[in-house]
């Protein structure tokens, strides 16, 4: 069974969240509360078990996922603006001290989105200038910084970053309004970029966002002499927008040709689909795709300890539910949304 609407819901809603397989119903995500960082595990509306990640972790940290072979790592914001980085060994989650020059210090409003490229991660955030910034991550902690973005971003707007045929794709709020996807090079200083058509926000701001890749930035940005198979999924954006206080939260679509499509509403805690879930199939596994692309390939099957804590027998939040269990990444980060899941519970297999 695939990622269903609801599912996207939580994942977007969450701090962070990732797909190990897009033909499953399988799904993590990670948020913030009381400034204690934990993971949860989901088959479709049942919670499998939650793990707790970190403590003093800032109020609505935002989270990203990078997935190896065989380690399973999250990026949060500590108290203090720090990045910070926690990785599951044997069954449990350990800090790993970033080691460069000094903190790596993010923006108080910042999200976080990443990629993982090879053996190593990328991540993106907002430095207090407001700019948007990439580091590359390598598993013991040192890291480095990517060459400057020539992006105009907006401080506190979720970005959605990830990697396809050795080319990063980043989704971004423009200072212009309009969501903007623009494609880079990993081994060269060769860049694209796109207004994706039909996202303007000025009506609707975007609590958070998953994206395609966009034809026209792939095509404009792949290196011609790569001749092996073109996996060219139909581009879809989902976000959550609400219009008003007074409004529902959305769950939109967006297609290449910039039309909305509404496909539910959270409504007192409920989420309600208001378009036919089956006619959804190709947007769900095209965004379970882009989920994938941004946190790893192998969805962390070989990780010791992949069920992070003992299943949580029987337990059902309810497959419509939306609640949230206080107070978004990305796969990309939410800034601490919590999970769509009505009765999720804490203190279920809490370390």
């Amino acid at each position: 069974m695939a990622t269903s609407a609801q599912d996207i819901v939580r994942i977007l809603q969450a701090a962070g969240g990732f797909i190990p397989d897009v033909d499953s119903n399988e799904y993590y995500v990670v948020l913030e509360e009381s400034n204690e960082l934990s993971e949860r595990h989901w088959f479709g509306s049942q919670l499998a078990s939650e793990t707790l990640i970190a403590l003093d972790i800032r109020t609505n940290s935002p989270a990203v996922y990078a997935v190896h072979d065989d380690i399973r790592s999250v990026f949060c914001v500590g108290e203090n603006n720090a990045l910070r980085l926690y990785t599951l060994r044997e069954d449990e989650w350990q800090k790993v001290d970033l080691a460069g020059n000094g903190n790596i210090l993010v923006h108080p409003s910042s999200r976080l989105s990443g990629c993982v490229d090879g053996n190593d991660s990328l991540v993106f955030f907002e430095d207090f200038k407001g700019h948007i910034r990439g580091i590359r991550v390598q598993r013991d902690g040192r890291w480095r910084f990517l060459r400057p973005l020539s992006v105009k971003s907006v401080p506190g707007n979720p970005h959605f970053a990830q990697v396809h045929d050795n080319i990063i794709y980043l989704s971004y709020v423009h200072q212009d309004g309009l969501i903007h996807q623009t494609g880079m090079r990993i081994a060269s200083n060769v860049y694209y970029g796109l207004q994706l058509p039909g996202t303007t926000i000025s009506n609707a701001p975007i609590e958070n966002l998953i994206a395609g890749i966009h034809a026209e930035v792939r095509s404009e940005i792949r290196d011609e002499t790569q001749n092996g198979p073109r996996d060219e999924l139909e581009f879809y954006l989902l976000a959550l927008t609400k219009k008003t206080e007074r409004r529902p939260v959305e769950l939109v679509r967006i297609d290449d040709n910039g039309t909305w499509t509404v496909m539910g509403k959270i409504v007192h805690g409920l989420f309600r689909h208001t378009s036919d879930e089956e006619s959804n199939y190709d947007v769900h596994k095209a965004i379970g795709s882009a989920v994938r692309n941004a946190t790893g390939g192998s969805g962390g099957r070989n990780i010791t300890g992949a069920t992070s804590g003992r299943p949580t027998a029987g337990r059902n939040s309810g497959s419509h539910s939306a609640g949230r269990d206080s107070g978004s990444h990305s796969a990309g980060g939410s800034s601490g949304r919590q999970t769509a899941g009505g009765n999720s519970g804490r203190g279920t297999n809490r370390r």
